[in-house]
């Protein structure tokens, strides 16, 4: 388990290094995910985006209001 700690907002999250250490929750979220993207309705980019936010129980802003520094953020935890 990876932990991510925001020190600012005191807020800390944990992120499962690998399915087995996935919550029920978690791991049926990610079989999903690993689904749309074999039938191609989804990027490689997309799905480790969705995983990260959804692992992490975030909520994703919209992109257009999107600045690059959160966005640079979520590529370097994937």
């Amino acid at each position: 388990m990876h932990i991510l700690e925001f020190p600012d907002t005191e807020i800390k999250r944990y992120i499962p290094e690998n399915l087995s250490e996935c919550n029920a929750l978690q791991y049926i979220t990610m079989c999903q995910l690993f689904f749309f993207y074999q039938c191609g309705e989804i990027t490689k980019d997309e799905m480790l985006n969705e995983a990260v936010y959804k692992l992490m129980n975030m909520k994703a802003v919209p992109s257009q209001s999107l600045s690059l520094e959160p966005n640079t953020n979520i590529i370097l935890i994937q």
